[in-house]
């Protein structure tokens, strides 16, 4: 199925589910059951892109529930331990907002990365979601002091979660916010103009999420990513902020011994490795006609001298077991790697996985690895391309598989090559890395004294742009192949794909759709 018909689907069963789950009168007598709808559906448009990016039908109602949030209802226990003094000044004390954070994937160390350039400034971190413990390096920051932490998950409802954030924000004067795509919590604290200004980190530039109302600036990690936040998220400002992790700064002007690296992964002498982090692609593995884990394949195939590592996926996983050849014992499925560092310094070339690609790890590998990266080939500057976090004017994407494979071709055999492209490109990053400290205060600066607004977003409806395709194209989740795989016996698929002619079929399907999007949540 192309992409464009894939977006006709997701934003009929988008509006359906809006307009039969969310939007009736009724809910509003049970604020619980409608803000686990509202993060319900959010959860469906950030899987199974929609056409658009951000939705005033849906998060204009997390704005009218803010406007009649219970401030009694704030968590005294959680708000007792906040360090409070009374009467202080908040100047210089900054709330940080997630929603969860995991060792695995590069969102939590960009939470850490802001932590650690904030040094000095009073920190408060609140966890909206997550039960388990931190990772690690957030609990040494608190042990150090240079953090105080609280955790939302004790409160006994959602709108207790939001009511608790929005008193803890009294005592900051700027809050930056890292949530997942479907927390409705901070849309209800910061639902009201009695707020600190409020800064959102655009961590899923990719996908749909709930935020843009009540974010004052959208923080993005590429210049294209602030031009899409401004057409795409209705965004009032942005700040292009080029973030960089900072667990190996250390080792930045190192030299790297990839024969040592290599001989301690018991690569042979005079092989190559080829590195690849490929987590966010075995949750999101469908582009177009492209797979990049039969392309993984191909290339161990071709190169008998290549060892190929893979960070995120087992050798159990059914996208290896179908597409690796695992029997050659050149591929090497590692799972999650908390420290990859031995894997970047043995890497001779980086691999960037599709359709999701990690933008984090193709820096570190280039950066601490002195790998020589390989983009995927399609994108020249849309929404999923990683040469958008460069700043060199390096031709870096393939034009197309024929291409791919001739660039590969050349990085294989010619160490010069590979040589040169890191130096202009690592280069370039220890040139960010040095000036970075100094672009995160710009950011307080220029936003500490910003009065805090709320706007309410325009109702959206899907547009075709080269971006929506190409997301839609790689949100094949198990949930939408089953509503897809049912609906192909239906009439909805040989018609226009319009919300009158889903739900003439409601009675047939209509539950079924209920049940895929919300995981059996509700009631039918």
């Amino acid at each position: 199925m192309d992409a464009e018909t894939q977006i006709k689907i997701n934003s009929s069963i988008y509006t359906y589910l809006l307009e039969t789950r969310v939007l009736p009168e009724r809910l509003r007598r049970n604020p619980e059951e409608l803000l686990c709808r509202i993060r319900d559906l959010a959860s469906f448009a950030w899987s199974n892109h929609p056409g658009f990016f951000a939705d005033g039908r849906l998060e204009n109602l997390l704005l009218s529930m803010a406007e009649d949030m219970d401030p009694e209802i704030a968590n005294i226990e959680i708000l007792s331990e906040l360090d409070q003094v009374e009467g202080s000044n908040p100047e210089k004390a900054i709330l940080l907002v997630a929603s969860y954070l995991y060792e695995a994937g590069g969102h939590a160390k960009v939470v850490e990365k802001i932590i650690e350039e904030y040094s000095g400034f009073r920190l408060v971190l609140v966890i909206t979601q997550q039960d388990e413990s931190l990772p690690d390096a957030f609990e040494v920051m608190r042990r150090d002091g240079a953090l105080e932490i609280l955790n939302l998950s004790q409160c006994g409802s959602t709108m207790e979660k939001a009511s608790t954030l929005r008193a803890i924000a009294r005592f900051v004067n700027l809050a930056i916010l890292f949530p997942h795509p479907n927390d409705p919590v901070p849309v209800l604290a910061f639902g009201t103009t009695d707020n600190p200004p409020v800064l959102f980190d655009n961590h899923t530039h990719f996908f749909f999420w709930l935020g843009p109302s009540v974010s004052d600036v959208i923080i993005s990690h590429a210049t294209y990513m602030c031009e899409m936040s401004r057409s795409r998220r209705f965004a009032a400002r942005t700040f292009f902020l080029p973030i960089r992790y900072s667990r190996y700064l250390h080792q930045l002007h190192d030299p790297v011994d990839k024969e040592s690296a290599k001989s301690s992964l018991d690569v042979p002498s005079g092989d190559l490795c080829l590195l690849s982090i490929v987590l966010g692609s075995t949750v999101f593995t469908s582009y177009g006609e492209q797979n990049f884990f039969s392309t993984a394949g191909q290339i161990v195939r071709r190169y008998p001298q290549v060892h190929l590592f893979l960070i995120g996926i087992g050798e159990e996983h059914e996208l290896a077991q179908r597409y690796l050849p695992l029997e050659t014992r050149r591929v090497h499925c590692l799972g999650i790697v908390p420290d990859p560092l031995v894997y970047y310094q043995a890497a001779d070339i980086y691999l960037d996985a599709y359709p999701y690609p990690s933008m984090g790890g193709l820096v570190e590998a280039i950066t601490y690895g002195e790998a020589a990266p390989l983009l995927f080939h399609g994108s020249h500057r849309g929404l999923l391309n990683s040469g958008n976090i460069f700043e060199s004017d390096l031709d870096l994407n393939p034009i197309d598989s024929d291409d791919y494979f001739a660039r590969l071709e050349e990085l294989i055999h010619d160490s010069r090559k590979r040589r040169s492209l890191v130096a202009i490109l690592k280069k370039e990053q220890q040139e960010v890395e040095s000036r970075l400290q100094s672009v995160v205060r710009e950011l307080y600066e220029e936003n500490k004294g910003l009065s805090h607004s709320v706007r309410p977003l325009p109702h959206s409806s899907p547009d075709f742009q080269d971006d929506d395709l190409r997301v839609a194209a790689m949100t094949q989740h198990k949930g939408y192949r089953e509503v897809m795989k049912f609906l192909k016996g239906t009439a909805l698929m040989g018609r226009a794909f319009s919300l009158s002619a889903l739900r003439s079929r409601v009675y047939i399907y209509g539950v079924f759709i209920r049940r895929v999007a919300f995981g059996g949540r509700g009631r039918a």
